[in-house]
C-alpha cells in the first residue's frame, strides 16, 4: 500500500488529493487515495486504525510548549463531518 495523503511517502505533498491537485501524476505512479490520518501503527495495534477528527491543540497557550509553532501549525482545526465520513468510507472498502 502506498501512502498518498499523509505526507509520509517519498513522492507526496500533504493534502494533494484533498485539494484535487496532481491526481494525474499520482495516478500514473499507481497511487490511490487514502485517508489523511493514515499513520504507521505499532505491531501490537495492527487491528486498529485512526481517523483524524482534529489537528493541533485547542489551548495552544502553554509557554513551555513550542511543538505546534515549530511545526508551522499553531492553529487548532476540526474536520467536517463529511470529511470524517469520507475517510471512514475509504477505510471500509
Amino acid at each position: 500500500m502506498k501512502i498518498s495523503d499523509s505526507g509520509m511517502g517519498s513522492h507526496v505533498l500533504p493534502g494533494d488529493f484533498r485539494i484535487k491537485t496532481n491526481r494525474d501524476v499520482y495516478g500514473a505512479m499507481g497511487m490511490t487515495e487514502h485517508p489523511e490520518a493514515l499513520i504507521i501503527r505499532p505491531p501490537s495495534e495492527w487491528r486498529s486504525l485512526l481517523v483524524r477528527i482534529t489537528r493541533g491543540c485547542n489551548w495552544n497557550r502553554c509557554r513551555f510548549c513550542g511543538i505546534y509553532p515549530a511545526m508551522g501549525q499553531p492553529d487548532f482545526s476540526c474536520r467536517t463531518l463529511a470529511e470524517i465520513r469520507h475517510d471512514i468510507d475509504l477505510l471500509i472498502r
